[in-house]
């Protein structure tokens, strides 16, 4: 499953929170802005700056990656996550560039951004070793299931992990082999059909991201060039992040490093 601009753009969203500039996108800007919460870090680079009247404009600099761009706001504004615009640029179609802008305290904060390359793959939604935190915990909630996810993801596990889990830890299982039958099933999953039902989350605090994009049937503005089932694996991993968020938390995202300034 091939990774789009558009879901790239969706995880600008998740970077830098707020509705897109074009109002033609409608619960797009209720996505993007409900997915600020998501925090990145990267690694500082240098930026150029002008003055404008009373307030100081600082401007990406071309081949700035977004997450350093970000990286560096953060530092100079002492926050610990940039609320920013971040959307298709007016002239998306022509030349695929999205605008970015931040009104921070000490400066108002802009670039313009493209996509390097468009080579991401769906396993960009799907975990990795390492960010399964808590496992002891997590097999605890699966082995005895007093919720209705942790029912259904049990469920789903293959007979053979099912018993693995049920006999955990007596069995003397090592956690790092536990550890990579789990995220064998649950990449199963992220990458597979929907699992939201009103039912089985009703017990869960949602984003307010996933809703709205649900309720569009997981389909994006054709023009964005996001297939449904891309859109699928990204709610169905924003959905056990908030149903696990002790041990299944949302990844930093490293994809957004394909988004590097060019001159505004």
């Amino acid at each position: 499953m091939k990774t789009t601009r558009c879901l790239l753009i969706l995880l600008g969203g998740l970077l830098a929170g707020c509705s897109s500039p074009d109002e033609e996108y409608g619960d797009f800007g209720l996505l993007m802005f409900g997915l600020a919460a998501y925090p990145i870090t990267g690694a500082i680079t240098g930026y150029d700056t002008v003055k404008s009247g009373l307030m100081k404009h600082v401007q990406a600099a071309p081949d700035t990656t977004l997450p350093d761009f970000e990286a560096a706001i953060e530092k100079a504004e002492k926050i610990s996550s940039v609320p920013a615009e971040f959307g298709p640029s007016p002239n998306f179609t022509a030349d695929h560039s999205s605008l970015f802008k931040y009104e921070g305290r000490k400066a108002v904060y802009y670039g313009r951004f493209v996509q390097v390359t468009n080579q991401q793959s769906g396993s960009d939604l799907a975990f990795s070793a390492g960010e399964l935190t808590n496992l002891a915990a997590f097999v605890a909630r699966l082995k005895t299931p007093a919720d209705p996810v942790s029912a259904y993801l049990i469920s789903r596990f293959a007979e053979s992990n099912r018993l693995t889990v049920a006999g955990f830890p007596e069995s003397g299982l090592a956690e790092k082999a536990l550890e990579v039958r789990l995220l064998d099933e649950l990449n199963g999953i992220v990458l597979g059909p929907p699992i939201y039902k009103t039912d089985r989350f009703q017990e869960v605090t949602l984003h307010p991201a996933i809703l709205p994009l649900i309720r569009r049937h997981y389909l994006l503005p054709p023009e964005m060039g996001t297939s449904r089932e891309e859109a699928v694996a990204l709610v169905n991993r924003l959905l056990l992040a908030d149903a696990y968020p002790a041990n299944l938390p949302m990844k930093r995202w490293q994809p957004m490093r394909n988004y590097v300034a060019i001159p505004y």
